[in-house]
């Protein structure tokens, strides 16, 4: 799960909905794209401290789907991707099938190469993107976007 905390959210972050997911993905994982090929990767090393990451955001219109916690974005599907350097400083809500770990209330997290899931950073990482922590909700975290 995610979501933006505020509506304003909408009308600045931009989204690329053209490149089809390459294994199956859950809202709130990070994804870096490659418009040529017209693909979401999960991020390697590289992609993972990078400023080019983007969240996975889709909409649930699968109605089949009846807990919006079974939703994913299945291998081929086209991911609607929000760039999250557009989002510093602004409040997101991240659910925890995006978490990996425990996390609390300041702490920072980061992307985990290879899964795009969420993890409390260590003390010196140098991710350009990172997320901090503001409150623990019943569906993850809310926390700001910091890049």
């Amino acid at each position: 799960m995610f979501n933006f905390v505020t509506i304003s959210a909408y009308n600045h972050v931009r989204n690329n909905p053209r490149c089809k997911a390459q294994e199956d993905l859950v809202n709130g994982l990070a994804v870096t794209l490659d418009e040529v090929a017209k693909e979401a990767n999960l991020p390697d090393t590289e992609g993972a401290k990078g400023t080019e990451l983007f969240v996975v955001f889709n909409i649930i219109d699968k109605p089949e789907i009846r807990n919006s916690a079974d939703f994913k974005v299945e291998k081929g599907e086209f991911v609607r991707a929000f760039l999250l350097h557009d989002a510093k400083e602004l409040p997101v809500e991240v659910g925890t099938a995006a978490l990996s770990g425990q996390s609390a209330v300041g702490d920072k997290l980061v992307v985990e190469a290879g899964t795009g899931k969420w993890v409390k950073a260590g003390e010196d990482d140098d991710h350009a993107i990172q997320l901090e922590v503001t409150a623990k909700t019943p569906n993850g975290v809310e926390a700001i976007v910091k890049a």
